[in-house]
């Protein structure tokens, strides 16, 4: 579960982008931009892993606007913190408007994955593709790594 937390009890201890390196837009949506990047090592201790995804939301995001946001000018307050998430409450000194980010810190590639940009598909299960496929497929794989798919089943 989430729990309130200070921005000292987070692993980053992030106040604002300025040290985060950004290597690649991975999909900038209307709302939402994912970005792939990396935070160096804090406090002379090595990060959990070099890699970070960050994820930032307001209504509506222009692409010309993704590095201001991601800068040094941009303000974080940490607001919640619930594994490698870090939600945080932002604001940008050049910027109008607030916005919400989302520190994946350490990334995984299944992390990088789900916030890059996909290519939509569009199919219809029946009961017998889901007997055929799609439940052996589910049976395939640990429960560790399904336990969220029987809680909402």
């Amino acid at each position: 579960f989430a729990q309130k937390m200070s921005e000292q009890d987070f692993n980053l201890n992030l106040q604002s982008f300025e040290s985060f390196k950004l290597t690649r837009v991975l999909n900038a949506g209307k709302e939402m931009v994912s970005l792939l990047g990396s935070f160096p090592p804090q406090d002379g201790k090595e990060a959990d892993g070099t890699s970070a995804v960050v994820l930032l939301k307001r209504r509506k995001i222009e692409e010309n606007e993704i590095p201001a946001l991601s800068s040094g000018e941009t303000q974080l307050t940490l607001d919640v913190q619930n594994t490698c998430y870090g939600f945080y409450k932002a604001v940008n000194l050049t910027l109008p408007q607030h916005f919400d980010a989302t520190v994946i810190q350490p990334a995984k590639q299944w992390h990088i994955d789900k916030y890059s940009k996909q290519p939509k598909i569009l199919f219809r299960e029946t009961p017998e593709l889901y007997d055929a496929i799609t439940k052996p497929y589910i049976a395939s794989h640990p429960a560790t790594d399904i336990g969220w798919l029987h809680q909402i089943l």
